[in-house]
């Protein structure tokens, strides 16, 4: 998918800018898919960061990177 249509503004430009990431939330983590999952703050769009790039990803399919046993939580703050 092209860039400009993943996410919204707030995330794209939360990417693009690096740390700190204040519009992203990190989800958790899989060391075994060496994956780390956020989700923007602002419209809800998961997206999965890998070792190089990071891209968004539907919604069912951050739900089965959840589902995975190697799939580390981390405690959430509420979302806006």
């Amino acid at each position: 998918m092209d860039w400009a249509r993943q996410g919204c503004d707030v995330c794209r430009s939360a990417w693009e800018r690096g740390i700190p990431r204040d519009a992203l939330s990190l989800l958790g983590v899989s060391d075994e898919l060496h994956v780390r999952l956020h989700r923007c703050r602002s419209c809800g769009a998961y997206w999965e960061e890998l070792e190089r790039y990071a891209s968004h990803i539907p919604d069912g399919e951050a739900a089965d990177l959840i589902s995975n046993p190697s799939f580390v939580a981390y405690p959430q703050k509420p979302m806006r």
